[in-house]
């Protein structure tokens, strides 16, 4: 622990930080291999994992569009019945002032 502060001291005392252009120090050839490897094997197994998705979104999607068709019809058929329904009360509403006019000319 106590070398550690001794090295961050000295390296502060010596104007920060520096570059390692030493490459078997910095390790740049074991990472080119692992990204190599990684970008390798993983461009197959996230392209499957991206195909699955995508496969998945679009299932998705068409289900909600079924379900957006579905719900039109049904809301087209309850107007229809809204209509009829205003339509009937209408003609009940007529029938009943004419009952009340006839039974009130009666009197």
């Amino acid at each position: 622990m106590g070398t550690l502060i001794l090295l961050t001291a000295e390296a502060a005392h010596e104007g920060g930080f520096g570059l390692n252009f030493n490459i078997l120090e910095t390790n740049i050839i074991n990472l080119a291999i692992v990204i190599g490897v990684l970008v390798y094997f993983g461009r197959n197994i996230l392209g499957k994992i991206l195909a699955d998705r995508r496969s998945q979104i679009e299932q998705a999607i068409q289900e909600a569009e079924g379900r957006v068709k579905e719900a039109a019809a049904a809301l087209a058929e309850q107007q229809r019945k809204l209509a009829q329904a205003q339509t009937e009360a209408q003609r009940i509403k007529a029938n009943a002032e004419a009952s009340q006019t006839a039974i009130g000319s009666t009197r």
